[in-house]
């Protein structure tokens, strides 16, 4: 099969490599279609530390070719679940294994998406009608579970009042999570036109140009102090502050966003005398006993969530740096998310 490997920072080589064994409770996966996640570009660049040679890619859609031991129907459509608990801890236990101490990650320490197949335990395979969700939308069903797991750990609520820093994927996907929850306003704040754009045709109250101007000032108005923000910026400078400003007493901020900074102008008298909670969001799993990745492909085959929009590139394994270096020069290439197709362009 043929694989796209990161061989080191700034470095795709395509190579053939044998299909993956199957270990016990394992199936082999066609893959349709692999999305390009913010974290991946992180290894891309070196910024983290990728193992020579390792397949990454962890938004997964395809198809079961070998079910192995497993329950699964051959041809069945899935999903991958990226996150591999090792079943015995007291997280994976309560059903969060995003928790797990010992957590392993397909695409990650095990060979992930940017390939032709991909070996996954039966468990961390959803499967989906494929006549509501085409292959294409369906692999971006671990950023929507991402937004899912987001709105309910600061158990956001119907006509509650929702600003969301952050024009990215994952900004846009929140703006959808929060409309269909029925939150009211919600605003939404970027620097990225043809994405602020975008967020004004799925609806959003407010949205704000916010590398010019202060937010907070626009969002008061239109809002007054809100109750959930959530940050899904990251990078050097999290505004973090920013989102608590906008909080009201009993206020509840939500961080997505990634970065290695330990300076994040947090404002904690503010978060103590106004008992403003802070929430750290890492993947998802199980929610008063639901499973968000099911309960994020149902609000995409009912089409409360709309894809299309947010990709702008659809390439081939053998295209896999230009996707990375797309994201890489947004000002320019105008991408929101890059989905890889295998059978691209690999001939």
């Amino acid at each position: 099969m043929k694989v796209a490997a990161l061989e080191a920072p700034y470095r795709i080589r395509l190579e053939e490599r044998p299909l993956p064994a199957l270990a016990p409770g394992w199936a082999l996966v066609q893959v349709q279609a692999a999305g390009i996640c913010g974290s991946d570009v992180h290894f891309y660049t070196g910024e983290l530390t990728a193992v020579p040679g390792s397949v990454r890619g962890h938004e997964i859609a395809g198809v079961v070719v070998d079910p192995g031991d497993t329950h699964l129907a051959q041809d069945c459509p899935v999903v991958i679940h990226p996150l591999v608990g090792c079943g015995l801890c007291a997280a994976c236990r309560r059903g969060e294994q995003q928790l797990c101490v010992d957590l392993q990650g397909i695409g990650g320490q095990v060979p992930g998406g940017f390939a032709e197949f991909v070996a996954v335990p039966a468990g961390n395979l959803v499967p989906f009608d494929a006549g509501l969700l085409p292959f294409r939308h369906a692999a971006l069903a671990d950023c929507v579970a991402v937004a899912v797991h987001a709105a309910n750990a600061v158990r956001l609520g119907a006509q509650e009042s929702a600003v969301i820093l952050g024009d990215g994927t994952i900004g846009l996907l929140l703006l959808q999570v929060a409309l269909a929850r029925g939150a009211r306003p919600v605003i939404l704040v970027g620097k990225h036109e043809r994405n602020l754009e975008i967020a004004r045709q799925l609806g959003a109250s407010l949205v704000i140009e916010g590398s010019s101007e202060d937010p907070l000032p626009a969002v008061g108005a239109a809002a007054g102090e809100v109750d959930v923000v959530f940050e899904a910026v990251g990078g050097v400078a999290p505004p973090l502050g920013a989102g608590l400003k906008m909080l009201r007493k009993g206020g509840r901020l939500a961080i997505l966003g990634l970065t290695g900074s330990t300076e994040l102008g947090i404002p904690w008298l503010d978060v103590v005398f106004g008992e403003r909670t802070l929430v750290g969001v890492m993947g998802y799993g199980l929610w008063d006993g639901k499973d968000e990745m099911r309960e994020a492909i149902e609000l995409m085959q009912s089409g409360q969530i709309i894809l299309e929009p947010l990709i702008t590139d659809y390439i081939g394994l053998d295209q896999l740096d230009q996707g990375f270096e797309a994201i890489l020069n947004r000002a320019t290439s105008q991408s929101i998310k890059v989905v890889v197709l295998p059978a691209r362009g690999t001939s």
